[in-house]
């Protein structure tokens, strides 16, 4: 395989992977309004962060996450939300949880990171832990992430450290493809590869 053949392969499957990703927004959750009733996937801690924005959402349910063990998880997982979207805020344990529930429960969700360096939105498999060791289940994707700069700051800067300037590169590079392929500029882009 030549070296353009190699280049021309690998662009192709960075860009099919990236048509999976979900949709990636920057808003202000101060004016954002969802009227659907929503199911809201957080920690403690998180939830204290979020709290100045929940009466912007319909919020019918609250599960905060307290565990992340096998038999926690199977115990969330039989229960079954009447919502009809989830939100999930925090970290990677709530997201990670949370998009394990939106599987099970045949749900939309949208990812709102308190954290920049989680990288938990992205993928389709979640941790859980037993008897000392993580397994990863099928879970899936977020739909949708929304990165809110004022809650973002928040959080402690040790949480931001030190995998925040590569989280951020790799935001801007998902929202930047994300865009390409939203456009005809991708069409463009490969047809110049090719």
């Amino acid at each position: 395989m030549s070296s353009k053949e190699g280049f021309n392969h690998l662009a192709v499957n960075l860009f099919e992977k990236a048509r999976t990703l979900p949709k990636i927004e920057w808003i202000d959750l101060a004016t954002f309004y969802d009227p659907r009733s929503t199911v809201l996937v957080t920690t403690p801690s998180a939830n204290k962060q979020f709290s100045p924005f929940c009466h912007n959402f319909n919020i019918v349910e609250q599960i905060n996450i307290t565990g992340g063990d096998a038999a926690y998880i199977e115990d969330l997982q039989k229960k079954r939300s009447g919502a009809e979207v989830m939100y999930t805020v925090g970290g990677g344990r709530a997201i990670d949880l949370a998009r394990l529930l939106a599987y099970t429960w045949n749900m939309d969700i949208t990812a709102v990171p308190t954290i920049i360096s989680t990288d938990s939105p992205f993928v389709d498999c979640t941790g859980v832990r037993e008897d000392g060791c993580v397994h990863y289940i099928k879970s899936k994707k977020a739909d949708r992430v929304f990165l809110d700069f004022s809650l973002l700051k928040k959080s402690p800067d040790a949480l931001h450290v030190p995998e925040a300037l590569a989280m951020c590169f790799q935001f801007i590079r998902h929202c930047l493809i994300g865009n390409l392929l939203q456009t005809d500029k991708l069409q463009k882009l490969t047809s110049r590869i090719q």
